[in-house]
């Protein structure tokens, strides 16, 4: 399952902020054990959450085209993805543990190669910041933090415009352990 949810995580990190029929996305949650039927609602132009609470994952998707197109024209944005402290079990930024890193460690680890960051705001118990995503995006990061300073979530949500995916999977598929 470790494995699995590595392979996740790079598919999530993909994902955020583009818009596709999420295919690969589906499989990867499907390969990890979890119901991905949630995930593609049809209509509606807001975003909507998906949750899987045991395996501490939350992403917000938003449906991208008119609910009246037909479903080969159908395609849906990853807005954000949340990882809840308590109950992931992937891979973290910078390979930090959630349990024992501060909250200076994961200002250091969070660009993980992506860019330059721009904090935003830091209090104690929060951080926001942005970082440049993939494709000349910009993502908003927001880490949450206990009174102990633990980290509770950590999301990652896009701005701006969406991308479109491209159809080839930018990482392996995977069978679940």
């Amino acid at each position: 399952m470790a494995t699995s949810l590595h392979y996740l995580t790079d598919a999530l990190m993909w994902t955020l902020g583009r818009h596709s029929r999420q295919e690969y996305l589906r499989q990867m949650l499907r390969d990890c054990g979890m119901d991905d039927a949630a995930l593609l609602r049809a209509g509606g132009e807001r975003p909507y959450a998906v949750a899987w609470p045991d395996h501490g994952l939350v992403l917000q998707v938003q449906s991208i085209v008119s609910p009246d197109a037909p479903p080969e024209n159908c395609s849906w944005g990853l807005h954000s993805i949340t990882f809840e402290a308590a109950n992931w079990r992937g891979p973290w930024p910078g390979r930090l543990n959630p349990e024992s890193a501060t909250v200076d460690d994961w200002l250091k680890a969070l660009p993980g190669g992506l860019g330059v960051q721009t904090e935003i705001v830091r209090t104690p118990e929060l951080v926001c910041l942005t970082l440049p995503g993939r494709d000349s995006q910009t993502w908003s990061v927001v880490a949450v933090f206990n009174p102990t300073a633990r980290l509770q979530s950590l999301t990652f949500a896009r701005a701006g415009d969406w991308v479109a995916a491209s159809i080839v999977s930018p990482w392996p598929a995977v069978e679940a352990q």
